[in-house]
């Protein structure tokens, strides 16, 4: 090759250097002036929608959902509501996301399934625990899962099913409430709650008690705990790790480059896998040797579910690996969490708890809290349906539009974008609850008759709302009242420990600058579990 022929070749290729560079500026500088004020990936709003200040080119308001934003998420939801009003957009790359703590718009999103979806971006983010079950189920699949789970939501179940599961595991947790009161030693309370729902919800979804509340007590330190059972906690744990990608729009790539959240969550999969699929298996093999279902009285949830067919097909085990894991985190977390809540709430306000024991004596006496009687407990439902108003157990709620629509509060919700409304927010909205709504007034609830006030379920969505509405609410609440009346009629709750910084997401010496005293998770539990001093009374 001549020098020549050299120089014409560096030409060429440096004319090509340039015109990529040139080219590459010129998209640089193109992205830069479109996603000047939005994100990447998102459309531009022009009908004024208030957002919070500060967003970045391309990254929009990435920077301020980042840092130690996902800890004190609620607070930090309000505090924008007060800033921007009941309805306001954030931007990060590839979703808007618009919130609204409106019941008008809220009752548009959730009356119609087909046009406000979970969605695929939803699903991929707890795929893993949930799967293909009725939490993330759009459309058909949705349908089927709900009209076979309803079957098991009638009277005869409530009253002679679930009733004596849910006293017999009262009684065995308030068993470890008499030994703590004895010892004088402090135990968290939402640990103990916890294991008594899982283990009752593992007898009404599958059949099998997990046995968490059958561990023999470990004292230390002046603390009464119980061995970790390890489906229980890779339960919690890969819901927290979950949670993490919500505000992470690049945790694909991060797993697929094996950050550590992504081997946890398989980690923790595998545990609740390797469970639940030797139950299932477990459970065909008794219906082989029995000859099938025909003779069996009274049936849990995954009898119905091998009966029905998916597809033309009988449902595999992973469809039924599914369907179990949904309905036990819905009966679990909901009774549970939300009656520590309850005990927080009762340890700050004695006259109520003062006012509900009396009323579980003269209806309930001494004997076990029947179904039939429990309808007597007007007070108590209202303690119980204060508490959700305040700390409802799924605090937000998101939907992805599947076409263009307008809300009724008049912003425009694009097709892909996603609308979320707070329940813990709305429950602290004067506009909805009056002057007084930031105080635990369980008498907000009764009427002047003395009946119990029903809520709007588009003011209240604490059990979701429209079609999609919780089947198992009713259940979640027997259930509370059950373990209520055992645990009040006999014991007293002085909660400790709050000034440790490591339970808040914020901590402060100044306790009205705390935040986030709930965890990182999909529902509402305390960070760093409740604990409290036993006495009898």
């Amino acid at each position: 090759m001549t020098d020549n022929q050299r120089k014409v070749q560096i030409q060429y290729a440096l004319t090509a250097l340039a015109g990529a560079s040139a080219i590459g500026l010129a998209t640089i500088g193109y992205l830069l002036w479109e996603y000047s004020d939005h994100a990447l990936g998102t459309r531009r709003h022009t009908d004024g929608i208030p957002q919070p200040a500060g967003a970045k080119a391309l990254i929009g308001h990435l920077p301020l959902l980042g840092g130690n934003w996902v800890n004190v998420r609620l607070e930090e939801s309000l505090k924008m509501r007060k800033q921007l009003g009941d309805v306001f957009m954030t931007s990060i790359p590839w979703k808007n996301q618009i919130e609204t703590f409106l019941p008008e718009d809220v009752e548009c999103v959730m009356k119609d399934p087909y046009i406000f979806v979970k969605g695929a971006a939803q699903a991929e983010q707890f795929v893993e625990f949930f799967g293909h079950g009725i939490f993330l189920s759009d459309a058909d699949p949705w349908r089927l899962q709900r009209k076979t789970a309803s079957n098991i939501f009638n009277v005869k179940n409530f009253r002679d099913f679930f009733g004596p599961i849910f006293i017999s595991e009262s009684q065995r947790l308030c068993n470890h409430l008499a030994e703590v009161a004895k010892t004088g030693t402090k135990l968290d309370i939402q640990d103990l709650l916890l294991r008594a729902t899982i283990d009752s919800f593992g007898l009404l979804s599958m059949g099998t008690d997990v046995g968490a509340l059958k561990m023999k007590p470990v004292y230390k330190d002046g603390r009464y705990t119980l061995p970790d059972v390890p489906f229980m906690i890779s339960f919690d744990a890969i819901l927290a790790h979950q949670v993490i990608r919500f505000t992470n729009p690049f945790w694909k790539w991060n797993e697929f480059f094996g950050d550590s959240n992504g081997k946890a969550i398989k980690q923790h999969q595998k545990v609740i896998d390797d469970f639940s699929y030797s139950v299932i298996r477990e459970r065909r093999q008794q219906l082989v040797a029995s000859g099938g279902l025909k003779d069996k009285g009274r049936m849990d949830l995954l009898d119905f579910f091998m009966q029905v067919e998916v597809e033309g097909n009988p449902p595999d085990d992973k469809f039924l690996r599914d369907v179990v894991m949904n309905y036990i985190i819905a009966g679990r977390d909901t009774t549970a969490q939300t009656t520590s809540w309850l005990i927080y709430e009762l340890a700050r306000n004695p006259e109520i708890e003062k006012k509900m024991r009396e009323e579980m004596k003269q209806f309930l006496g001494d004997g076990p809290a029947d179904y039939e009687l429990l309808k007597n407990l007007k007070y108590t439902t209202c303690v119980w349906n204060e508490t959700l108003r305040l700390h409802c157990n799924v605090p937000t709620a998101p939907r992805v539009a599947t076409q263009d629509i307008t809300l009724p509060s008049g912003y425009k919700v694009y097709k892909g974008e996603t609308v979320q409304w707070s329940s813990w927010a709305m429950g602290r909205s004067e506009k909805i609850w009056g002057p007084d709504a930031s105080e635990f007034k369980p008498e907000r609830w009764l009427k002047d008759d003395g009946s119990v006030m029903k809520a709007s379920q588009w003011a209240w969505p604490v059990f979701n709302c429209g079609p999609r509405i919780c089947l198992g609410m009713n259940m979640a609440t027997q259930e509370a009242l059950v373990i209520m009346s055992d645990m009040y009629r006999n014991f007293h709750f002085e909660v400790v420990g709050e000034d440790e910084p490591r339970k808040w997401g914020h901590f402060s010496e100044n306790v009205a600058e705390r935040a986030g005293r709930y965890n990182v998770g999909v529902t509402l539990g305390f960070r760093n579990g409740l604990d409290v001093k036993v006495t009898r009374v």
